[in-house]
């Protein structure tokens, strides 16, 4: 299943005002009818619109029954594959089996102005519109809600549209008390419910930069199964990392490239879910690159291109412009090739981080181990694959390696022990 419920929490279109001919079109294009199929024929549920996508139908969360769902519309029918409920109740996004005819609705923006009627499914299954003859105040849950006034006859799933076919209102549920009276959720309502479960999902946590690593904490309260899940961006990039800890976790400390701003996130998931990035819920933590100094560290280092395999011994020319031809030639692999001195009594592990630079300020990294040795403290020479990292730079950059200057950093224990420049050309 696609992430529906994401998409609603970024959703606010805007669309030039419509003639009322092209706005009934537009909405009799939009609206299906939602059935229970039996053996004793089908049994009207609601309706649904579609909403974000020509396959996925906003509706009520009682349409969304387990059983044969099937959505009717002008284009014909379609078997409902996926039905998801929002956290917060009242709303539910059902997935159909086929895309269709007609264009999806927009939450209708602040200054938008009701049409007088309510459209949506009658209890005798049929597409209707009634009057719409009043607005009041209600709640639903923990959400506020609107009660629209009407005639009796319309089940859940209705919608309230604007000058523009744009949804004002959903219809979540009919008043017990009253008649012709409908609970609705308006587009914040519409919006709250689905991000409802971001206050839970998101625990209180805080970071820091600490040798070299991003340090997140958070607390919570104790939970069943599932996984933590940390979502790290970055405003250079076009990507986001997820790294994942087990429900016992309160702590993470993750390696990362010094000298960048970092947008993070800790979201529970429950087994078998998935992390959903939510831009409102991303904190933000700036990071300096400080240079290796530690025991006396003097380092030269460049691009290199090498036979496949190659680690250490062998020191070839560094280079200061390649070609892509160059970089993805099968004889040869790319390396970034380090010279290192530097004065250690003793053994000292270290993580090491790799990190490519490209062009437009994308970066990409690689994680590593470093030893420092006394005997190799007066020339510790080695090669670094780095063809993973142009790898992963032609990925995110539509397929191919962007022309320009690049930069290679290493990271020894989170500090920059050294780095390279490199013009990629024709």
């Amino acid at each position: 299943m696609k992430r529906m419920m994401i998409l609603l929490l970024a959703l606010l279109l805007f669309v030039p005002a419509m003639g009322e001919e092209n706005v009934g079109n537009r909405l009799a294009g939009a609206m299906y009818r939602i059935v229970l199929r039996t053996g004793e024929g089908d049994v009207p549920l609601g309706s649904g619109v579609l909403f974000v996508q020509k396959d996925l139908l906003l509706t009520a969360e009682a349409c969304c029954q387990e059983g044969s769902l099937h959505a009717i519309g002008l284009d014909g029918e379609f078997p409902i594959v996926h039905g998801e409920k929002a956290p917060g109740g009242g709303v539910a996004i059902l997935q159909m089996a086929g895309e269709s005819a007609g264009e999806p609705l927009a939450l209708a923006g602040y200054e938008s102005s009701v049409l007088p009627w309510l459209f949506g499914s009658s209890v005798e299954g049929k597409l209707a519109n009634l009057p719409l003859t009043g607005v009041t105040d209600s709640r639903l849950g923990e959400l506020d809600a609107i009660v629209l006034r009407s005639a009796e006859g319309l089940l859940p799933g209705a919608i309230a549209a604007d000058q523009n076919g744009d949804i004002i209102a959903l219809v979540v549920a009919q008043q017990a008390e009253g008649r012709g009276m409908y609970i609705a959720l308006d587009p914040v309502g519409i919006l709250m419910s689905v991000n409802a479960h971001a206050e839970d999902a998101f625990p209180e946590a805080a970071a820091r930069w600490e040798d070299g690593a991003l340090a997140i904490t958070w607390e919570d309260g104790t939970r069943q199964g599932g996984a933590y899940c940390i979502i790290i961006s970055s405003e250079s990039n076009s990507y986001y990392t997820t790294f994942t800890e087990d429900a016992q976790a309160r702590s993470a400390s993750l390696l990362l490239p010094a000298g960048h701003a970092y947008q993070w996130q800790v979201q529970w998931v429950p087994e078998g879910g998935e992390p959903e990035l939510v831009y409102g819920r991303m904190a933000e933590t700036r990071t300096a690159a400080e240079p290796l100094t530690d025991h006396g560290f003097r380092q030269e280092c460049g691009l290199v291109c090498g036979p496949g395999g190659l680690v250490s011994a062998e020191e070839l020319p560094m280079l200061t412009r390649v070609t892509a031809a160059l970089i993805q030639d099968e004889g040869t692999d790319m390396y970034l090739q380090a010279i290192n001195t530097y004065d250690v009594e003793e053994t000292i592990e270290c993580p090491m981080l790799v990190e490519l630079i490209a062009p437009d300020g994308q970066f990409f990294f690689e994680s590593y181990a470093y030893t420092f040795a006394p005997e190799y403290e007066a020339h510790d020479s080695y090669a670094i694959p780095v063809e993973g990292l142009f790898d992963i730079c032609r990925e995110f950059s539509g397929g191919e390696l962007p022309q320009g200057e690049y930069t290679l950093r290493y990271f020894i224990g989170g500090k920059v022990a050294g780095e390279c420049t490199f013009t990629l050309e024709e």
